[in-house]
């Protein structure tokens, strides 16, 4: 299991996230654009190489999500699905089949994929600006799940009605 740790930058004009590895360096940068319709993230490796590109879908009922890669090819659908207690989202992919299950706080996060857990995230409870631990089974594409952290981050804030700009 590797750990990684997402820190949402507030204060900024636009939605900025930092990744950092166990021992604190930043490994990857999310970085939203400005006014951009519909709203998109780019996701940066620490040397600033563009990894994904993810957009939200607009005209839709629940928060959905299109990954892409630097050169504009789809990789992955994100769909946050009608629930009442908890929440849960279906990745088509690329990378396989995922889905991700979170508790009724949206504080603790597993993503499953075809059916095997493979990260377990959680969100801080006190903490400027979002926060979350993540484990990653060994193996599995960083970058990828921390697109799909984002997109979490996202789909919750937008169907609770706390969308960010």
């Amino acid at each position: 299991m590797k750990s990684l740790y997402l820190k949402q930058r507030i204060f900024t004009i636009v939605d900025k996230y930092f990744v950092y590895d166990e021992a604190g360096r930043e490994v990857y940068k999310i970085e939203g654009q400005f006014l951009s319709i519909p709203k998109r993230q780019t996701i940066y490796d620490a040397s600033g190489k563009e990894l994904f590109t993810l957009r939200r879908v607009i005209f839709t009922l629940m928060p959905a999500f299109v990954l892409y890669d630097p050169s504009g090819k789809e990789l992955a659908v994100i769909r946050k699905r009608f629930t009442l207690f908890h929440h849960q989202i279906d990745i088509e992919s690329d990378f396989g089949s995922f889905s991700i299950d979170g508790d009724f706080l949206s504080h603790d996060f597993t993503i499953l994929k075809e059916g095997r857990q493979i990260v377990r995230m959680q969100k801080k409870w006190l903490s400027w600006g979002d926060a979350y631990e993540i484990q990653i089974d060994n193996g599995e594409n960083q970058a990828f799940v921390c697109a799909l952290v984002i997109a979490v981050d996202q789909a919750i804030h937008e169907q609770s009605g706390t969308h960010r700009r």
